[in-house]
């Protein structure tokens, strides 16, 4: 997934499983404090979502069939924050040619994405083939790439890294008064 920005703190994902075990709603109040220091990102990049971002952006599929049609709606609608408590299963082929699969240590504790395909492009159009007269166009009318979830979080990171950094102590303290009793 290009168009992701990632939010990752050591242990805290372990942290919250156990507290999950412990108790399951204070488990979920931490989880929505969590991605409530996030949402005021994502509700300045729904609002920045254009109407149309070119002109003649066309109706287009992908080789796999998804579609790549414009739709303010349906891009504003798939700017998502997603937590995990889990590591991402890689895919690599060992020596005898098995494809294998193995959990990465390194969490993405929080996930701002863009998940839908004519989303993907809006946001990362011109990354790689500035030249082309498409990335051209979208990079004259809406700027360099990492046009929504980027640019609405770069002037608030320091708040949300502070917010999360205090729900997380928030967190590591009830764990630690818990398993003390």
């Amino acid at each position: 997934m290009a168009a992701e920005h990632r939010i990752t703190v050591e242990g805290a994902a372990k942290s919250l499983r156990i507290l999950r075990n412990l108790d399951r709603e204070l488990a979920k109040e931490i989880s929505r404090e969590l991605k409530s220091a996030v949402k005021p990102v994502v509700a300045s990049a729904k609002g920045a979502t254009p109407a149309q971002p070119l002109s003649n952006w066309g109706t287009w599929t992908t080789p796999n069939g998804r579609s790549l049609d414009w739709n303010r709606r349906a891009v504003a609608n798939g700017l998502k924050v997603t937590q995990r408590t889990s590591g991402e299963r890689i895919s690599f082929i060992d020596k005898l040619g098995n494809e294998r699969y193995k959990m990465t240590k390194q969490i993405a504790f929080l996930q701002l994405r863009n998940v839908t395909a004519a989303g993907h492009i809006f946001e990362i159009a011109g990354a790689r083939n500035p030249g082309s007269v498409f990335n051209q166009n979208i990079m004259a009318k809406h700027g360099p790439p990492k046009r929504l979830l980027f640019k609405a979080l770069e002037p608030r990171e320091p708040q949300i890294n502070a917010q999360v950094r205090g729900t997380i102590n928030k967190l590591e303290r009830e764990l630690t008064r818990r398993l003390k009793a």
